[in-house]
C-alpha cells in the first residue's frame, strides 16, 4: 500500500491546500493562522530530499503511512490478539481516508499518523503493569504533542484520554501527569505564537460557531453522514458501528477516546453548520481498531475499500468516466493547473500587467507554484489577509496589474475568459475543468507571494 501510495504521490498533481503549504514551508514559523506548524515542517524536509515536486512534498505523508500502518499492527496484536493482528491495520488502510488521503500532504496526515502511535503507546501502557508503562507514557505525551502540532482537533483525543484516567484512577499514577507535561511543552510553539498574534489561529477556528438553524440541522447531519460512510467506505463503516457497540464492554478506552470527538462534530452539524467530511479522521485510528472487534466481514469490509479505493485512483489518473468537476473531486481539485498559470501569464503580459492579483489564497498559491516554474513569470499577489501572517513576504501596492478570479455568474465587464483544461486520456480529447475571468485593476495592495 505504501509504494501504491508513493506511486500516485508521485504522478498526481499537486492540490491548492497543498501548494499553500508549500508555501508555509518557504517561510517556516511557529505557527499559522489555519493551521498548528507540523506540516511545513513534513514538506520542509520532503522537499529538501526530493526537491519541491509533488513527490517531494508528499513524500513524509507516505513513509508515516507505513509507519502509522506499522503501529496500528502492533498496537492490534496487544489489544485484539486475533491472528497476527494486521485486522486493524488493514481496515484503516481499506478506507479512503487513510488510504489514499495519505498519498496528499495536508494537516489530516501527520494527524492520522500520530493518533495510530497514540494506540500503540496506550496498549503498551495497558499490557504493561509495571514502571516501564511510565516510558510509553512519555511516549503517548509526545504523540499528543506532535497531533495537536498538526491540527487543533487533535485536542479531542486527549480529552478522551484524560476523561478515561479520570475514569480508570489511573490519574494517581505518575504516568499520565508525565504525558501531560510533555504534550504541554510539546505543544509550546504554537501557543507562543498565537500569543504574539493576539491568538489568531484560536479565534480563526471558533468563528466557525454560528447560529443554530433548525432548517438546516438535518441537512448537515445528512451532508455528515453521507461524508463518513464515503470515506469510511460502507462495509467497514458498518464494521466500525458493530466494534464502537462491542467496546463498551471489551475495550472502554477505545470509546473513550471516540466518543467526544463524535459528540462534537455531531453538535457542530446539528448547531453550528457544515462539518467537512474529513474533519473526523482523527478518529480514524481508533475507529478502525473498533472495526476489527467484531471479527465478522472484515474480508468484505477490506476488499470493498480497496477496490474503491482503485477505483479513485484510476479515475483520479485518467478520468475514465465522464463526470463533471462537481462530481469529481481529483478533476476540481488537481486537473489543469499549469496550463491556466500559463494562460493567465500570456493574457496578462499581453494586457501590459505588472502582477497577477488573486484574492483566493487556494489560487493564488497553485498558480504561483506553477508560474515560478517559468521564465520571467509575473509576480503574484495575494489580497487574503492570511498572507499576512507569513513571516517574509513583502506588502506591495500594484499600480497596473490582471486580477485572477474564478467565473461565478456573469462574466466581469471587459474581462477575459479563461478555461482550465484537462487531457481527457478514456475520451482521447481536452476537457473543461473551470472557468475563471482575468480582469484589468489599479492601485490593488496585497502580498508577492512569488518572484
Amino acid at each position: 500500500m505504501a509504494f501504491l501510495r508513493l506511486g500516485l504521490a508521485a504522478w498526481l498533481p499537486l492540490t491548492p491546500d497543498e501548494a499553500y503549504y508549500w508555501w508555509w514551508s518557504q517561510h517556516l514559523q511557529a505557527g499559522y493562522l489555519d493551521h498548528p506548524p507540523m506540516v511545513a515542517l513534513w514538506i520542509r524536509l520532503g522537499t529538501l530530499l526530493c526537491g519541491s515536486t509533488p513527490l517531494g512534498i508528499r513524500l513524509c505523508g507516505v513513509l508515516a503511512s507505513f509507519l502509522a500502518s506499522l503501529a496500528l499492527w502492533r498496537a492490534g496484536q496487544i489489544w485484539l490478539r486475533v491472528g497476527p493482528g494486521a485486522q486493524a491495520a488493514w481496515l484503516l488502510n481499506a478506507t479512503l481516508m487513510f488510504g489514499l488521503g495519505m498519498c496528499l500532504m495536508t494537516p489530516d496526515t501527520p494527524q492520522m499518523f500520530f493518533a495510530a502511535l497514540l494506540l500503540w503507546c496506550l496498549a503498551e501502557i495497558l499490557r504493561r503493569e509495571s514502571t516501564y508503562s511510565v516510558w510509553w507514557w512519555g511516549g503517548a505525551g509526545l504523540c499528543l504533542g506532535g497531533g495537536m502540532e498538526s491540527k487543533y482537533t487533535f485536542l479531542l483525543l486527549a480529552v478522551g484520554l484524560g476523561g478515561y484516567v479520570l475514569q480508570s484512577g489511573q490519574w494517581r499514577r505518575v504516568g499520565p501527569w508525565l504525558a501531560a507535561g510533555i504534550a504541554g511543552v510539546s505543544c509550546g510553539p504554537t501557543l507562543w505564537w498565537n500569543a504574539l498574534h493576539r491568538w489568531a489561529g484560536f479565534l480563526k477556528q471558533g468563528r466557525r460557531l454560528g447560529h443554530w438553524a433548525p432548517a438546516h440541522a438535518l441537512h448537515y447531519l445528512g451532508e455528515l453522514l453521507a461524508g463518513q460512510i464515503g470515506l469510511l467506505t460502507p462495509v467497514v463503516g458498518f464494521c466500525v458501528v458493530l466494534g464502537c457497540w462491542q467496546a463498551r464492554r471489551k475495550m472502554p478506552l477505545l470509546l473513550w477516546l471516540v466518543l467526544p470527538g463524535a459528540g462534537v462534530f455531531l453538535a457542530h452539524a446539528l448547531y453550528a453548520g457544515r462539518v467537512q467530511a474529513n474533519w473526523p479522521c482523527v478518529l480514524y485510528p481508533a475507529l478502525a481498531m473498533a472495526g476489527a472487534l467484531p471479527g465478522r466481514f472484515f474480508r468484505t469490509a477490506v476488499a470493498t475499500g480497496l477496490f474503491m479505493g482503485l477505483i479513485v485512483s484510476v479515475q483520479a489518473l485518467f478520468h475514465c468516466l465522464p463526470l463533471n468537476a462537481h462530481h469529481d473531486p481529483a478533476l476540481r481539485l488537481m486537473a489543469g493547473w499549469d496550463g491556466l498559470a500559463r494562460q493567465a501569464e500570456t493574457e496578462a503580459r499581453a494586457a501590459g500587467a505588472e502582477a497577477l492579483v488573486i484574492e483566493d489564497y487556494g489560487l493564488a498559491a497553485i498558480i504561483s507554484f506553477y508560474a515560478r516554474q517559468h521564465p520571467q513569470a509575473l509576480p503574484v499577489v495575494g489580497t487574503d489577509p492570511r498572507w499576512g501572517y507569513l513571516t517574509g513576504l513583502r506588502k506591495v501596492t500594484v499600480r497596473q496589474a490582471a486580477e485572477l478570479s474564478e467565473a461565478r455568474g456573469a462574466l466581469k465587464i471587459g474581462g477575459r475568459h479563461l478555461i482550465r483544461r484537462v487531457l481527457l486520456y478514456s475520451q482521447k480529447r481536452q476537457g473543461d475543468v473551470r472557468d475563471y475571468v482575468l480582469a484589468s485593476c489599479g492601485n490593488t495592495l496585497g502580498w508577492q507571494i512569488s518572484p
